[in-house]
């Protein structure tokens, strides 16, 4: 049976035309229900209150016993000190508050654990209570040290995103802009009204909503909004997804964020605090969104069908167990409320994590959620340290009741050592983000076969992967491969997937390869690359190996040439110190970015631009050099090279002389040069 359209597609009639700020008496009626606030204390009143059955449970001895209880409640005592002296050294008083209230609730539920007579309820209660206080000290911004906040809220913007990211969003919840009668009658909210509704169509209003949910200030990938909007349907193509995401800068609503990128290309992006707080009320308007009367994320889906892990789960397991009692039994008003919540996960079609670092869930959650399109579990954050961890990876095997699924992210998520078999029931599956699972050994061999709509598959960092399997060759709709391992196969094992078996995926546009091989690519792998007509980027990175020569010498002279139409190359870890044939300008003549970050490499044609300039020089505008140690050039030699160069990068060259970089290493061709450039060509 196929979905149905309007649980799929939020309320795009409260975005039409014109969403005003709203009026006093609707500010005094805007007051959120009780009923949204239960989940925000149950797991504590779980602790205190629930009971387990414990028929069998047979007594221990009362060595162990008290030596088991007393090692755990050590630890939980050792918790409460450290997030204590945290605390204190918090400068923001607010934040520091916040977080000595939740530790002194913990702290009285501890003391009644204690006081439980039966052993095992007692450990398993303990047991939660730790994990409660992990997730109190994974939510306390890494940032927010002795220090930390000494300069003015507003100087904050201009640090680099991943020092401010929590910072800025802890401070504007402390403002308190959302649903004030001071923000909400002033004249930018209005201002920044009338730019929303004169956006031309409702996708791409819906485009910029979907930013309310992160908080201001964070770094927020463009990768990230593109596949989004995709799945969603608010933008038919990533090509149209990634104009949507220019246009919202250009218009001012976003922020672009480079990171040491060339202005060429925007990846990321930020949004400003009044922004955020603006979309917020317009996204709440138009029921895509819930958020708390402070304009902060919450987990509350009831009416939007879009979901937010915030740290306490869709709904918990006591949650669930009391509204599947007996029916017959007379139902509080909790009990009605929680009915409606699972009833709500039937509606749901998107579910984000926001900000939880501990995944926990149950198998019923899974099955009543038919209508999910989008399970973002991953990382969604620029910064790598930001930790997410799977509690029991049982739940996987529970995914295949997602038959609507478009798209999974387990991106950095720790403790997914396979995927199961139940994966290739997710038919309709577009984008599998895999990237960055450190502890991810296996993947299904029959994935190719199964998963035929595949467009994306991220393996990238994944390094515990040994093998492709070969039926990664039959995803004929691929358009992006990243991780693709390369590496021995002894034994000629038919069941490995080759470069060779890559020649199938007729749409494929980019590949990302990582392989321990010392002589990669040889002439039969760059042979193999050429057949990929489609591809216009290639990124290769080698491991590094402690016996390996100190120079490596060419190991490819042959005629055999990389795809035609390559437009960008990356190499990482380059392992030969002079240019092989396939990397020579004349092979490569639509190249127009070439990153080369770390290796030996030493020559890119230097030596031999006096021979033929006009057939020795590239076509590449934007070039990128890091950490290569052995190369010497002056920059009069590499603007002959690179004729064409409109951004510079060079980072840790030290023979790369007389260079005008400035501080960053980054050198940019000046407009008026770029100008006459663009005349000439018209003549």
């Amino acid at each position: 049976m196929e979905k149905e359209q309007d649980i799929s597609k939020p309320n795009t009639k409260n975005i039409q035309s014109s969403i005003a700020p709203r009026t006093e008496q609707e500010q005094a009626a805007k007051k959120p229900p009780s009923r949204k606030k239960w989940w925000n204390v149950v797991r504590l009143k779980r602790l205190i209150t629930k009971g387990r059955k414990s028929d069998g449970d047979s007594p221990r001895p009362a060595g162990i016993e008290k030596q088991g209880d007393q090692k755990l409640t050590d630890i939980i005592d050792s918790d409460i000190r450290e997030i204590s002296k945290t605390a204190d050294a918090v400068e923001l008083q607010y934040c520091s508050k916040k977080i000595k209230n939740h530790l002194e609730t913990l702290e009285e539920a501890k003391k009644e654990i204690v006081k439980t007579g039966n052993p095992k309820e007692r450990d398993e209660k303990l047991s939660e209570l730790r994990m409660d206080l992990m997730k109190l000290k994974l939510a306390i911004p890494q940032k927010d040290r002795a220090g930390a906040e000494k300069k003015d809220p507003l100087e904050i913007l201009e640090f680099k995103s991943e020092d401010i990211e929590g910072a800025v969003g802890d401070i504007m919840s402390h403002l308190h802009l959302h649903n004030t009668q001071v923000f909400e009658a002033s004249m930018d909210l209005k201002d920044f009204v009338d730019r929303f509704n004169k956006l031309e169509t409702d996708p791409l209003k819906l485009c910029l909503l979907c930013f309310s949910i992160f908080p201001a200030g964070a770094v927020i990938k463009k990768r990230l909004m593109v596949q989004w909007w995709v799945v969603e349907g608010y933008a038919p193509t990533e090509v149209v997804a990634g104009d949507n995401f220019q246009l919202l800068i250009e218009k001012g609503f976003i922020e672009a964020v480079n990171d040491g990128r060339s202005p060429l290309s925007v990846g990321s992006c930020r949004i400003h605090p009044f922004n955020r707080s603006a979309l917020v009320a317009l996204a709440e308007k138009a029921k895509l969104f819930n958020f708390g009367g402070g304009g902060e994320q919450t987990q509350n889906f009831s009416g939007c069908f879009q979901a937010c892990l915030m740290g306490a789960g869709l709904i918990s397991y006591h949650d669930f167990e009391k509204a599947n009692e007996s029916k017959s039994e007379s139902k509080s008003d909790t009990k009605r409320v929680i009915e409606d919540v699972i009833q709500e996960l039937e509606k749901l079609h998107l579910v984000m994590n926001v900000d939880e670092h501990i995944l926990e869930f149950i198998d019923e959650w899974f099955s009543k959620m038919k209508n999910l399109n989008y399970l973002y579990l991953g990382r969604w954050k620029a910064s790598a340290s930001h930790h997410i961890e799977v509690e029991d990876a049982k739940f996987l095997e529970k995914l295949e009741s997602l038959k609507y699924l478009k798209l999974l992210s387990f991106q950095g998520v720790s403790n997914v050592i396979s995927l199961p078999d139940s994966i290739l029931k997710l038919t309709k599956l577009l984008v599998l983000d895999l990237r960055a699972c450190y502890n991810l050994e296996s993947i299904p061999e029959k994935m190719g076969l199964m998963l035929k709509g595949l467009t994306q598959l991220d393996m990238s960092e994944c390094y515990l992967l040994s093998h492709m399997p070969r039926s990664i060759s039959q995803l004929r709709q691929l358009r992006v491969l990243k991780g693709f391992f390369v590496g021995p196969n002894p034994n000629k094992n038919k069941d490995y997937c080759s470069l060779q078996d890559l020649k199938n995926l007729e749409s494929l546009q980019k590949l990302c390869i990582q392989t321990n091989l010392k002589t990669f690519p040889e002439e039969d792998h760059v042979e193999a690359l050429g057949e990929l007509h489609s591809l216009t980027k290639l990124t290769i990175t080698w491991g590094v190996s402690s016996d390996e020569s100190k120079h490596a010498k060419r190991n490819n002279n042959g005629t055999a040439k990389l795809p035609e139409n390559l437009e960008k190359l990356d190499l990482k870890c380059f392992r030969l110190s002079e240019t092989p044939d396939w990397l020579k300008p004349e092979n490569l003549k639509k190249l127009k970015k070439l990153y080369i970050r770390g290796g030996r490499l030493c020559d890119l044609g230097q030596y031999e631009i006096n021979d033929d300039e006009k057939k020795k020089c590239w076509e590449v505008e934007e070039l990128r050099l890091k950490y290569l140690g052995e190369i010497e050039m002056e920059w009069s030699s590499l603007r002959r090279l690179f004729p064409s160069l409109r951004y510079l990068q060079k980072v840790s060259c030290p023979y790369l002389s007389l260079f005008p970089c400035d501080a960053n290493g980054v050198w940019i061709k000046p407009a008026a040069d770029a100008d006459a450039d663009e005349d000439e060509d018209d003549h």
